[in-house]
């Protein structure tokens, strides 16, 4: 039985990805998620179902697109191995439960939320809004589960505090040094997944995030010159940092109270 749902977590997560290219694709372009069917963006065609097959399709078609050969970015492969990576790291880590639909959908917005802002520079409210249901569906029915000990008033005060201490600080750094700290989206952001997360876990991924963001602009900088004023999008260290600390931040955390008694 484990291995079947193995099997069918990395398949179910193959195919979420999948779906999830195109809200990569459309929703920052307020397009439907639903019409019209796949098609390629350059020559218009609508695809085959063979051509929608995750990874194996991009593979078989070269990267190209089969009618134009226009070249597919390999995003898309990403996108689904992604998915179907941390799909079965879910089961793995969780189990069979309540909390294992909840967790699954939450990887999954993340992967949208920062392969949006990398290239749009935005975190549409669309999908902060599917993160804080997912919030609320945890709140209701998924306390304390045994391998993810997390409960309501903690979620509540995740969501709630998150939000707040980032808008303090956000309008704070406005008034001392005339810019933006945080954007909108990525306060509305941790406030959402402060409903999933918990206050603990959601403070984790915030400095989990900074120490990313610090690292990812010195290796740019390597490569490039970065301007003072140029814009970092923020979200892909955010969303990281969740991810790790979903699957790894309640270990850390005991490790660490434990080394202080």
């Amino acid at each position: 039985m484990t291995a079947v749902l193995i099997i069918f977590s990395i398949l179910f997560g193959l195919a979420i990805g999948s779906f999830l290219n195109v809200v990569i694709y459309r929703v920052p372009l307020h397009m439907s998620i639903a019409f019209p069917p796949s098609h390629c963006p350059v020559c218009g065609n609508k695809l085959k179902w063979y051509h929608n097959i995750p990874i194996l399709s991009w593979v078989c078609l070269r990267g190209k697109c089969a009618f134009c050969g226009t070249r597919i970015s390999v995003r898309y492969t990403i996108v689904e191995g992604l998915n179907a990576i941390l799909y079965l790291l879910c089961y793995l880590a969780f189990g069979f439960n309540l909390f294992l639909p909840v967790a699954m959908l939450f990887c999954s917005a993340l992967i949208c939320v920062a392969f949006i802002d990398l290239e749009h520079r935005i975190i549409p409210d669309s999908l902060n809004i599917a993160i804080a249901l997912l919030g609320i569906i945890a709140c209701l029915f998924c306390n304390k589960i045994p391998t993810f000990e997390v409960g309501w008033l903690e979620r509540l005060i995740g969501g709630a505090g998150a939000f707040g201490l980032t808008l303090l600080i956000h309008y704070l750094w406005i008034w001392l040094f005339k810019k933006d700290a945080l954007g909108g989206g990525d306060i509305k952001l941790l406030g959402a997944a402060g409903l999933v997360l918990g206050w603990k876990l959601t403070l984790f991924s915030l400095i989990l995030a900074s120490v990313l963001g610090i690292l990812g602009i010195l290796v740019v900088s390597l490569f490039k010159k970065v301007d003072k004023d140029d814009e970092i999008p923020f979200a892909p260290f955010l969303a990281a940092g969740m991810i790790f600390a979903l699957f790894l931040g309640n270990k850390i955390i005991g490790l660490y109270t434990g080394l202080l008694g």
